[in-house]
This record gives structure tokens, sequence and C-alpha cells, in this order.
């Protein structure tokens, strides 16, 4: 029944107002018991420390617990895991430790690892022009074009 202008509408409670229960959620139990979490086999501690690290600006920490992590964490045994590590390395060395040389060195690590990586293809081209280094320069776009190219792809 319509009601007139001015009077309060009343509502049902929301649980009534829902077409469907909600159904309860899963919880996902942790693969690793809270009291034997380490940043080695647990990727949730080490993405906690990492927040902790970056927000007291210990970058030479973090760096070298991310670069621990890239060796020896359990969970970082993935391609995907291993190239986003070593580009979070690589950043920290080039944007907040200001050390270009062990920057580089990381992001030719991930470009070996990952050779279709922009941000190591950025940086390495940047890097390469500078120097006049024209045959890394040319083995970084041929690895790139190597590992991205389709053969499929003219039909």
């Amino acid at each position: 029944m319509p009601r007139a202008y001015g009077e309060p509408m009343i509502t049902p409670p929301v649980a009534e107002r829902r077409a469907y229960p909600r159904a309860p959620q899963p919880t996902i139990p942790p693969t690793v018991p809270p009291e034997e979490a380490t940043i080695f086999n647990d990727h949730g501690t080490f993405r906690a420390e990492t927040q902790r690290l970056a927000r007291n600006r210990d970058w030479q920490r973090l760096a070298a617990m991310t670069s621990s992590a890239i060796e020896e964490a359990t969970w970082a045994q993935l391609p995907e895991m291993r190239a986003a590590l070593l580009e979070d390395l690589a950043r920290i060395y080039r944007d907040r430790l200001k050390d270009p040389s062990s920057a580089a060195d990381v992001f030719a690590r991930l470009a070996k690892e990952s050779p279709a990586n922009p941000a190591a293809i950025e940086f390495l081209t940047e890097r390469y022009e500078k120097n006049g280094e024209w045959r890394p320069l040319f083995d970084l776009y041929a690895a790139a074009i190597e590992a991205s190219w389709d053969p499929d792809q003219d039909r």
C-alpha cells in the first residue's frame, strides 16, 4: 500500500529485507600455524614485515629481507612471485637507496627471469643507451620479443 506524502517510512529489519539469506563465509585455514610463521614460510608474515619496514623507512633492512626472501622463501618459487619480488627489490635500490648499480644488477636479473617485464626493459634501455652499450640493448629486446612472440599471431 503506498504511503501518503509526509508519512514516516517503516522498513523491516535488514535480515527481513533480504531475498536470500546470507551464505556462511568459509574460513581459509592458514597454511602455517601462526606461532610457526616466519617471513620465509608465510607470505602474510612477509608482507606485514615489509609494510612495517617501509613505514619506518628502513630501506636497507627491507632490501636485505626481500633479497633473502627471493632466495629462501618457500612461497617465492613461482616465476610470477619471483618477478614481483625482484621488481620490488630493484625499485627499492633505485628509488629509496639511490643505488643505480645495484638496481641495474637486479633489473638485469629480472630481465633474465622475466624477459618481457616492462620495468626491467625501461630501466635497462635507458642505462644501455646512456652508456652506448648497443649489444646488451639488442639482446634485451631480442629476449623480450622471443618471450612474448606468438607464431600463430599472423594467422
